[in-house]
């Protein structure tokens, strides 16, 4: 999780075994009103620019996110999630 300026950017990661494979699923944090944009959010998760569609500004709803997955591994089923290409 970072923040800047009201923007927050969630990413959240799940492990799945097939057979003897672990396959990694990445979750990020969805603003569906900027879908479609390259603008960049004023957030900064180590060198990497994260755009305004990847972050929400709901403090609450972070909370809950951060909150359910510290408690069963999964994404919160509360947010818009936006799964990273496998």
């Amino acid at each position: 999780m970072d923040s800047g300026n009201g923007r927050i950017f969630l990413v959240i990661g799940e492990e799945q075994l097939e057979g003897n494979r672990v396959r990694w699923t990445r979750y990020r944090s969805h603003d569906p009103e900027y879908d479609g944009s390259e603008e960049e959010a004023p957030v900064r998760a180590g060198q990497d620019n994260i755009l305004k569609r990847d972050t929400i500004q709901d403090l609450p709803l972070a909370a809950d996110c951060v909150e359910w997955y510290i408690y069963r591994g999964t994404p919160y089923p509360g947010m818009d999630w936006r799964k990273d290409p496998e």
